[in-house]
């Protein structure tokens, strides 16, 4: 009498569970008190993510770096602060990798693709 009242997702999960105690009415009501608390835990894990979907993405990098730009009228070379970005100095490309590093390390700029 009860079952037929519930969600077919529950019955069916409920026919899984409960095999051999149809007539049971406490393993019923304990198969949906464990059901309640999966459900809402379901219900607060999709609300996080919906939530973190849903931020607007943070400053990143490039960001920072345009603005930075935008700031400076222009791009402003990390190594010898001229108008131009840093990957157009030629000089750290014609250092030793070593050299280039600990030049990079100085100025306090990014030494991964070095």
């Amino acid at each position: 009498m009860v079952l037929h009242r519930l969600p077919e997702s529950v019955r069916l999960e409920w026919s899984r569970v409960g095999e051999g105690k149809v007539s049971d009415l406490e393993g019923l009501l304990q198969f949906l008190f464990i059901e309640i608390q999966r459900r809402e835990r379901s219900r607060t894990f999709q609300t996080q993510v919906r939530d973190r979907e849903e931020r607007k993405p943070g400053a990143t990098a490039a960001t920072l770096h345009s603005a930075s730009d935008k700031k400076n009228d222009g791009p402003s070379c990390g190594v010898c602060s001229g108008k131009h970005r840093t990957e157009r100095y030629f000089g750290l490309k014609d250092l030793e990798p070593v050299a280039r590093k600990n030049k990079c390390l100085e100025k306090g700029l990014c030494f991964i693709f070095f």
